[in-house]
């Protein structure tokens, strides 16, 4: 398991099994996002697989398959005529992209995937609503996208993706379309503002003071050339593009992703007339990828691979329209098929990224060496690992970076008390506590040290302090509790 894995299954029974009891909490549990649907499926995993690892990845990747089987039925519905082998490099071009390997590969997003499979049936019904299928695909449709903002909020802008492919290929915008699209629109509306309570539950949400309009607008801008570029040259991704410190209007990375957001603005505008196919694929490009662009900036991800599980969808079609254009040619059916082997390729080697912590982390070292969570979570794969000494190291390489860091202060004390470093450990304890004073787990390792070094009074006062801050996950109050009645003893 890798990132925040740990926590959310390793050290989380809320999700273990399907009892009542975990119903209850998956549908209360608004720790960051409000997804229900996703944590059922993960307790389904529970059922099946209890905690073995590689079956929880084996059901994301069927997912997976399952949304590239329907993203060919819908490609090959948007496409003119019958057009098969074209449907099928879509499909392809979307599943095997590099960029998918963080939505698949990382057991907490299973909320992609689900969220995606839902997302296309929803579309599907619609397609079929419009080819004269009657209401009940029309009240599929609505079902299917209200379960897909269920798993994920991701696909909020289905009701304007919809009146998109209304006004092309289906030729069919109309005030009864715009109709249509308001059970579409209400529920986006509740979904987004349960994602901004979760947020803010978290604490997740950056606030204006930290983050202004003017860096939104930065981000905005990288964001919507980030994965545009990606997605032609899928190279040094990796699992933080980490959001620190102001972002300057002169770096050159800003300064070139307004430029081509802008010259892409007009040559779409220029070339709407000729191929509507282009500003139709643009628009439900930047409707979807709009909601992660850090307008409403939460979390610490500049961008993120996973951001882009359905917004680069119309890039997919885009793709098919290509080789529908040219696959008479043999020359253009050969470079297809290498084309999309160098995907797979690609995709190959990013997954092997994701096989561990430390392979993980120093990649995404390789990406950005001032990433000082990079270092931070390659630490922890060390310590996990037991090699103390190489944790150190990368904890001191993050204070580096940034001495207030609060995560690899207490990281390094908590290696530093696996080796019996007591006083060492309970400075960088103490320094932690200073930075941020409410931090449970922190008070619980000074607890742990003062235990070990004899101190029983100390002990006992931290331990008792960490309990009542009431932690939440981890540690847990019975883990607390149980330190505590092993010092009284």
């Amino acid at each position: 398991m890798n990132y925040d894995d740990d926590m959310n299954f390793l050290r989380n029974a809320g999700y273990r099994g399907l009892m009542p009891s975990n119903l209850a909490w998956m549908w209360t549990n608004l720790d960051g996002l409000y997804i229900p649907l996703t944590w059922m499926s993960l307790g389904l995993d529970y059922v099946v697989w209890g905690m073995w690892a590689p079956g929880y990845h084996l059901t994301s990747v069927a997912l997976h398959a399952l949304n590239a089987v329907l993203f060919y039925y819908v490609v090959l519905a948007l496409l003119p005529g019958r057009r098969e082998l074209s449907a099928v490099v879509g499909a392809l071009f979307f599943a095997v992209h590099p960029l998918r390997v963080e939505s698949v590969a990382w057991i907490t997003e299973r909320r992609d995937v689900l969220s995606g499979a839902f997302f296309l049936l929803s579309m599907l019904a619609y397609l079929r609503y419009v080819d004269g299928g009657g209401r009940r695909p029309y009240a599929a449709s609505i079902v299917c996208f209200a379960l897909s903002l269920l798993s994920k909020p991701a696909g909020m802008a289905m009701p304007f993706l919809l009146l998109a492919l209304d006004a092309y290929p289906l030729r069919r915008f109309s005030a009864r379309a715009i109709l249509e699209k308001l059970p579409y629109l209400a529920l986006a509306i509740g979904a987004g503002i349960v994602a901004m309570a979760a947020q803010k539950h978290v604490g997740a949400a950056v606030s204006l003071e930290q983050h202004g309009w003017g860096e939104r607008f930065l981000q905005s801008a990288y964001g919507l050339t980030f994965y545009g570029w990606k997605t032609l040259l899928p190279t040094d991704l990796c699992c933080l593009y980490l959001l620190s410190g102001r972002l300057r209007p002169g770096e050159t990375r800003f300064i070139a992703s307004i430029a081509i957001v802008v010259l892409s603005a007009g040559a779409v505008v220029a070339l709407a007339r000729r191929m509507p196919a282009l500003i139709v694929s643009a628009f439900c490009y930047c409707a979807l990828v709009a909601p992660v662009l850090g307008i409403a900036q939460s979390g610490q991800h500049l961008v993120a691979d996973r951001y882009s599980y359905l917004p680069c969808m119309p890039f997919a079609v885009l793709a098919a329209a290509g080789f529908a254009a040219v696959s008479r040619l043999r020359a253009a059916r050969a470079a297809g098929g290498v084309a999309l082997a160098c995907l797979a390729a690609l995709t190959l080697l990013q997954a092997l990224t994701w096989r561990e912590s430390v392979a993980l982390w120093t990649q995404a070292l390789r990406v950005d060496d001032t990433n000082q969570v990079a270092y931070q979570g390659r630490g922890m794969g060390h310590l996990s690992a037991g090699r103390n000494a190489k944790a150190i190291a990368d904890f001191d390489a993050a204070l580096a970076v940034n001495p207030r860091y609060a995560d690899a202060v207490n990281a390094r004390g908590y290696a530093k008390l696996q080796d019996a470093q007591f006083d060492a450990a309970l400075a960088d304890f103490d320094v932690t506590i200073e930075i941020e004073p409410k931090r449970p787990l922190t008070i619980y390792y000074r607890g742990l040290a003062h235990a070990e070094k004899g101190d029983e009074d100390a002990a006992i006062r931290e331990f008792e302090r960490a309990l009542r801050e009431a932690p939440r996950a981890w540690p847990s109050r019975a883990e607390v509790q149980a330190a505590l009645d092993r010092v009284r003893r």
